[in-house]
């Protein structure tokens, strides 16, 4: 018979109440169930199965799948509240997955160890706690940080932590500026002498050829205008189909 008048109350209730139920919202339920009981409270919702059917009836299919031995089998007590608890329990669980993989993607960069340690903040909202924040962090930066945040105590502070490893890395950065302008000088110089060299080398061919070219005029003869035969047969001896007189070619 109580089950009777439950139904019967709920089915009364539900009647003369037009609540607008908000938008589920799955990155933070805790607001959306807020949110839905104050939507109850001011249209005066009070049975436990009308808010267990409101709220039920909102949830899409992927977040209903979460609670679905609830839905399926709700407890004769208390059915609001139980939704409530564990859709926000097992969906907190999902978030701090889905964040994790994220922040495990994520690259610090051109940040600095604090500026990366705020992005990574903001990506995770309240889902991550501190602690397991720090390791997502730590293991983002540089190895060259991972000696210095070794050394830190757990109980110190996440932001003060990130201030020292600013710090190290901007030392480590300036180190390592200085290490590639020294190397760039070397470089420079290197190039300097591989040009001197170079130019030496292609001055020594250009006079070797100079000369190779002196020797060879040394070495052909020049026409002789006195020789008897013209600069046609001269030049080009049987193969000539020229000739220019006074020539004795023919008569050769």
């Amino acid at each position: 018979m109580a089950t009777s008048r439950e139904t019967a109350g709920t089915s009364t209730e539900t009647a003369r109440v037009d609540i607008r139920v908000p938008p589920f919202f799955p990155a933070n339920p805790k607001i959306w169930f807020l949110k839905l009981e104050a939507e109850f409270y001011l249209n005066g919702v009070t049975e436990d199965s009308t808010r267990y059917l409101y709220a039920m009836s909102s949830l899409e299919g992927t977040y209903a799948e979460e609670v679905s031995d609830i839905i399926t089998n709700p407890p004769s007590e208390g059915k609001y509240d139980t939704l409530k608890k564990e859709l926000i329990s097992r969906l907190a669980v999902y978030q701090k997955q889905k964040i994790r993989h994220l922040l495990e993607h994520e690259q610090m960069g051109g940040k600095t160890p604090s500026q990366f340690l705020h992005h990574l903040r903001g990506l995770a909202g309240e889902a991550i706690p501190d602690s397991l924040l720090r390791t997502l962090w730590s293991e983002r930066l540089p190895r060259s940080l991972h000696p210095m945040l070794a050394t830190q105590a757990d109980d110190i502070p996440l932001n003060k932590v990130a201030i020292l490893a600013d710090q190290v890395h901007e030392v480590e950065a300036t180190a390592q500026l200085v290490r590639i302008e020294a190397r760039l000088e070397e470089l420079r110089e290197e190039i300097a002498a591989m040009r001197l060299k170079l130019d030496k080398v292609c001055s020594r061919e250009r006079s070797q050829e100079l000369q190779r070219r002196r020797r060879s005029r040394s070495r052909s003869p020049c026409y002789n205008p006195n020789a008897g035969i013209c600069w046609y047969h001269w030049r080009f001896r049987q193969r000539s189909t020229r000739c220019t007189p006074p020539c004795n070619w023919r008569r050769q």
